[in-house]
């Protein structure tokens, strides 16, 4: 009996910390990921502003609807994205460029916007 215990005690233990040790790697494959998004987010989101905003009628408007479709989702995400947002408007103000682009008012703007919903 006193075995029996002692057995089902270290399966307890291992048990838990190989379910830890799992969650723990997968939380750290999301953060490694969600890093990567994060990075190329302010760059993501001056293409969609761009294609949203395009008068010219070469642009689909299937793809206007998903850039449009896109910046709602950021800002709806607020929480999540605004320290992203955040770079955005700051290399607005700084550099004026990311990723090589000029950032237009309308970038800074709307980046500004999602900092202040978060």
């Amino acid at each position: 009996m006193k075995k029996e215990r002692e057995f089902v005690k270290i399966f307890r233990f291992f048990f838990h910390s190989t379910k830890l040790s799992k969650l723990f790697q997968s939380a750290q494959r999301q953060a490694r990921s969600s890093n990567l998004v994060m990075e190329q987010l302010p760059s993501q989101i001056t293409q969609a502003i761009s294609i949203a905003l395009n008068p010219s009628p070469s642009i689909p408007q299937e793809q206007r609807h998903q850039a449009y479709s896109y910046l709602q989702k950021v800002k709806d995400e607020a929480r999540d994205t605004w320290q992203a947002c955040w770079v955005l408007f700051l290399d607005g103000r700084e550099q004026g460029q990311v990723g090589g682009r000029g950032l237009g008012k309308e970038e800074r703007m709307f980046a500004l916007q999602v900092v202040a919903e978060a």
